[in-house]
């Protein structure tokens, strides 16, 4: 009987669900328009943009660099409410932690998938 070994081999389906966080991290500000400043919609529209590239280069090609640039991009969107100032009213920073946390869950599942590979 073949096992299933879904946390030890690189899925495609983690980068189609980073290139839909990066597409729910473009529209996010509009579910708090209250919150929206020029800063934060720019913050947002470019991680999600980075996100949504480098998961589509990850469907065609896999690359250590791309994980860590997930990272990245998830531990920023977790500290950008704090770093760009709306933290604690509305609900977009919520949007923005909750999203950042998961990519960042993501990348550090495919690390750890990706670590004995010679990539």
């Amino acid at each position: 009987m073949a096992r299933l070994d879904l946390m030890k081999v690189h899925k495609s389906w983690e980068d189609w669900t980073a290139l839909g966080l990066g597409a729910v991290l473009i529209v996010s500000p509009a579910f708090d328009p209250a919150q929206l400043t020029p800063l934060v919609l720019l913050n947002a529209i470019v991680v999600g943009f980075f996100i949504l590239c480098l998961a589509m280069s990850e469907l065609s090609l896999i690359e250590r660099w791309e994980e860590r640039a997930y990272l990245a991009c998830g531990v920023w969107m977790m500290l950008s409410p704090f770093i760009l100032g709306y933290f604690g009213s509305g609900t977009l920073w919520i949007w923005h932690m909750a999203i950042g946390a998961t990519v960042a869950l993501l990348a550090l599942l495919e690390l750890w998938q990706d670590r004995r590979a010679s990539i």
